[in-house]
């Protein structure tokens, strides 16, 4: 959970994604539905945002390079030397993306002051997360919430090869760590819950 201050919580999720193309009709219909439950079940503000970064893949093209060498058989070396060229191959055309889906919930102060308030905006948001998650689970999305140590501190955390992201716009995605490591004013913390 971050705490926002004034303007209540919020909880940041991964979620993974579907191929709808490569299903049939009937499926896609049934996946649609889990969307469409999932929209006339949120009871605040919810922003869905999907992002794509760059991916290099210098870092794992260096661990392939050294673990190349040390295996122990010749058609190991082999097919980790052909597997190399053409991980260099895609990395040279620079037209690599991930791509990241986060849902972000957001619930607003409430009235009372103190802690009482709060956890009652935490159990609010708790709640709505499970409902997320059981309105996704049947199209086989998993929703993942996310700590302040897996949301942005300066280095990729969902996997190595990602660029840091562009400037988050927006004042639920700053940690204090993030806000501080930009030299910018501390906009929220982090809860643990």
């Amino acid at each position: 959970m971050i705490d926002l201050g004034r303007d209540g919580l919020a909880v940041i999720a991964a979620a993974s994604t579907v191929n709808l193309a490569l299903r049939t009709d009937a499926e896609q219909q049934s996946l649609i539905g889990c969307f469409a439950r999932l929209l006339h079940a949120v009871s605040g503000p919810v922003q869905i945002l999907i992002r794509a970064q760059h991916l290099d893949l210098g870092p794992a093209l260096a661990e392939l390079g050294a673990a190349t060498t040390r295996l122990p058989h010749p058609a190991l070396r082999a097919a980790a030397a052909d597997h190399y060229r053409y991980l260099a191959e895609l990395a040279a055309r620079g037209d690599l993306l991930a791509r990241q889906v986060l849902i972000v919930l957001r619930e607003p102060a409430g009235a009372g002051p103190g802690r009482a308030s709060t956890t009652a905006a935490a159990n609010r948001l708790t709640q709505r997360l499970t409902e997320v998650h059981r309105c996704l689970a049947p199209a086989e999305i998993t929703v993942t919430p996310l700590s302040g140590a897996t949301i942005w501190v300066g280095r990729p955390v969902f996997g190595s090869g990602l660029r840091p992201p562009l400037e988050a716009t927006g004042r639920v995605i700053p940690t204090c760590a993030t806000a501080k490591a930009s030299g910018g004013p501390a906009q929220g913390r982090v809860l643990r819950h």
